[in-house]
């Protein structure tokens, strides 16, 4: 117990020395979606909060059909959980963690880099090196700055922020 305690003083202590500026929502790079980043229990991570176009075939919602799981394939794409597992490497990196792409099912190696003062966050998603990767940009954002209009929130947020 007393192991849990400290480590989760440990985590705490990491997201707000470093992820202060981590911990938020993110604007993926093509405008897509929103994600929060935030601490959890396997370290730090985070969810889709907004989609742009949360809908299919009219008012279903978009469902991770790509997942190689098929037990999987009817979570809802929003509350979908993209990162997880990060640890601080200090001075705004994030390293250890991992990366799902809802659009081909896979999870990826991954790490996390604030740049331009933190508006910014760079995320590089490998195989088996860095080399071996894509890097895209996410920008901070306020979910409340976002659409609304047919756009649900996930429904843990009970009101925007």
């Amino acid at each position: 117990m007393t192991q849990l305690i400290l480590a989760l003083l440990v985590l705490g202590t990491a997201l707000q020395s470093d992820a202060g500026t981590i911990a938020g929502t993110w604007l993926d790079e093509g405008g897509e979606a929103a994600i929060e980043i935030a601490a959890c229990d396997a370290g730090i991570c985070g969810e889709i909060v907004w989609l742009r176009e949360p809908f299919v075939e009219g008012d279903k919602p978009k469902l991770d059909i790509h997942n190689a799981d098929a037990a999987l394939r009817d979570r809802p794409i929003i509350g979908l959980r993209l990162l997880q597992g990060f640890r601080s490497d200090g001075e705004g990196r994030w390293s250890g963690g991992r990366i799902y792409d809802p659009n081909n099912g896979k999870s990826y190696r991954c790490k996390l880099e604030l740049e331009d003062g933190g508006k910014v966050l760079r995320i590089r998603g490998y195989v088996l090196t860095p080399l071996l990767g894509r890097t895209t940009r996410w920008v901070r954002t306020e979910l409340d700055g976002l659409p609304s209009a047919g756009a649900p929130r996930h429904p843990s947020l009970s009101s925007p922020r």
